[in-house]
């Protein structure tokens, strides 16, 4: 299946930029799993009002998560070529441009163990500073480090992939290094 824009994550950032490209005309997919974490800091944000929305916008939702992506490379970048899900097994799903917008930790668009934090679906770069006992500080309501932590992004959003943009992999929202989104 091909679409113009695949979204990979229906939370706040992937559900405000997938209405915003309906808006425009564009055919679009949303890739998600679980609950978004946007109740938390916005108990009026409804994830079932939006989704809602977007579908009868004319959106289309899979509920499904996202196993690995197919690259290519070229002197300028690499390109995205497809995506492939855990339900759909081999089907690709292809698009002119991909969007990443999985949240950080809680949404699973980072992971983390003691020794290293990544981005678990295609391996971008991420800036995570520090020993892991530099991540947090003690002071519980004091700004928390990881919280900067996020995949690293060019002067255009493009997700970083082994130090070059992916050239049609735009990345949003929390998933985002704090740094870069500046």
């Amino acid at each position: 299946m091909t679409f113009d824009t695949i979204i990979i994550g229906g939370g706040h950032s992937g559900l405000r930029k997938g209405v915003s490209l309906l808006k425009e005309g564009q055919r679009c997919l949303i890739i998600s799993t679980g609950e978004s974490s946007r109740p938390f800091r916005d108990p009026d944000w409804s994830q079932e009002i939006e989704r809602h929305y977007f579908e009868d916008l004319g959106g289309v939702w899979l509920d499904d998560r996202v196993l690995r992506g197919v690259f290519e490379s070229d002197n300028e970048g690499d390109m995205l070529l497809y995506v492939l899900t855990e339900k759909g097994g081999a089907k690709a799903l292809s698009a002119e441009q991909f969007i990443l917008a999985t949240g950080s930790f809680y949404g699973g668009g980072l992971a983390a163990d003691p020794l290293h934090v990544w981005e678990p679906v295609f391996g971008l770069d991420v800036f995570a500073e520090g020993a892991h006992k530099d991540w947090v500080n003690p002071d519980f309501f004091a700004p928390q480090p990881f919280m900067e932590f996020g995949v690293r992004v060019d002067a255009q959003h493009r997700a970083m992939r082994n130090g070059r943009p992916v050239l049609n992999l735009l990345a949003f929202g929390s998933v985002v290094c704090a740094r870069d989104a500046r």
